[in-house]
């Protein structure tokens, strides 16, 4: 009696789930930018000086600023990381759009460019109230690091990007 191998499965294309990614994406950014700020801070002699600064301004906000240091990063970490994960999720969405209509690229691309100028903007206002040139260094290129890394996991898991970007202006 013969027996019968059963047909190989068809492979269905990869699903992708915008918060899963989201989520992976925003955490490479967000850790990113931690270590950043962390490495940057120890580099200049003053460890956990930015990302206390900022987890006290939050804390601020609900009449808690004067919570033991240890507070205050916790509760920067978390809102960072959900802040990046948020960012993520919309830029896959984007991505999402762009399959079906490349021009949404350049849209993309211009939100990129005004999420600089804002950040440009928010480290001038920083380095004015306390941190000074070490501003710079430390929030605007580490968010810029973190950008990069969070587009290079998406393009990586998109390769589809790079074709749609060749005819992003082909609407016009």
């Amino acid at each position: 009696m013969s027996e019968t191998l059963p047909a190989p499965a068809i492979s269905q294309p990869e699903s992708r789930s915008h918060a899963h990614e989201g989520l992976m994406a925003g955490a490479l950014a967000a850790t990113v930018v931690w270590v950043w700020f962390l490495v940057s801070n120890w580099v200049h002699g003053t460890t956990w000086h930015v990302i206390t600064m900022f987890g006290r301004g939050m804390l601020d906000l609900i009449g808690a600023g004067s919570s033991p240091k240890w507070v205050a990063v916790a509760i920067f970490t978390i809102v960072h990381f959900a802040y990046w994960c948020l960012i993520a999720v919309i830029i896959l969405k984007l991505v999402d759009a762009a399959a079906k209509n490349p021009s949404v690229l350049g849209l993309a691309a211009t939100l990129f460019i005004l999420a600089q100028f804002f950040l440009v903007g928010v480290t001038a206002m920083i380095s004015d109230s306390g941190l000074g040139m070490f501003a710079w260094p430390s929030i605007w290129l580490g968010n810029f690091a973190g950008f990069c890394a969070a587009s290079w996991l998406i393009v990586e898991r998109h390769p589809e990007l790079r074709e749609e970007a060749r005819h992003m202006n082909d609407d016009i």
